[in-house]
């Protein structure tokens, strides 16, 4: 157990929760474009704020990679 808490971080349970729902949307406003030739307000709107969720997440890891942060392991192991 231990060993897939070290290969699978909260940020990247995060990321792929992110990008799966991104995916889902994006199929799922694909397929009402198909059936109805049109895409509703509301769906383009949660679209829109999940890619801004994952480009967001994606230059946070960048400017933390270039500014050398690294996380903090402070935190009592349970």
């Amino acid at each position: 157990m231990e060993t897939l808490k070290t290969l699978i971080s909260l940020e990247e349970k995060r990321v792929s929760t992110l990008m799966t729902s991104m995916l889902g949307t994006l199929i799922f406003a694909l397929l009402m474009y198909w059936r109805r030739g049109d895409i509703s307000a509301n769906l383009v709107n949660i679209l829109g704020a999940l890619i801004a969720g994952v480009v967001g997440v994606s230059i946070t890891n960048v400017a933390n990679s270039v500014l050398n942060k690294t996380e903090s392991n402070d935190q009592p192991k349970i």
